[in-house]
């Protein structure tokens, strides 16, 4: 897990479009992602393109969580030293996304076109 980003950054690329990035339990986040990236195009700067280009280390696979990984992550977060608001790559509806307040532990819809932190992850 890295924080592939030190700036706030929006879900979406332009205008709120349905991506089918639907999934929300574990092992969905990277079809979501992959999902999100095919709808809004590979240019750009949004959420899901930021984790889907990110390259570090020996794991080329990065993306941005489903809503339950992203919750898997807030209960380490004391562990990992991990506190703000982020996004996953769970979409609610054609203006809204799910994300995770490591701060206080919940989780809200929120409108695709607010700045939010952003957690890549990669499959091991």
């Amino acid at each position: 897990m890295t924080n592939v980003g030190s700036t706030q950054i929006s879900w979406k690329k332009g205008k709120n479009i349905v991506t089918g990035a639907t999934g929300v339990a574990v092992g969905t986040g990277a079809t979501n992602t992959q999902a999100i990236v095919n709808a809004q195009g590979a240019t750009g700067q949004y959420a899901a393109l930021l984790c889907y280009k990110y390259k570090k280390g020996v794991y080329e696979d990065w993306y941005l969580p489903s809503k339950a990984e992203l919750n898997l992550l807030y209960n380490q977060h004391a562990t990992i030293g991990v506190f703000g608001q982020y996004w996953s790559s769970s979409e609610v509806s054609k203006g809204k996304a799910w994300d995770q307040e490591f701060g206080g532990g919940f989780t809200e819809k929120d409108s695709k076109g607010f700045t939010l932190q952003v957690r890549a992850v990669s499959s091991f």
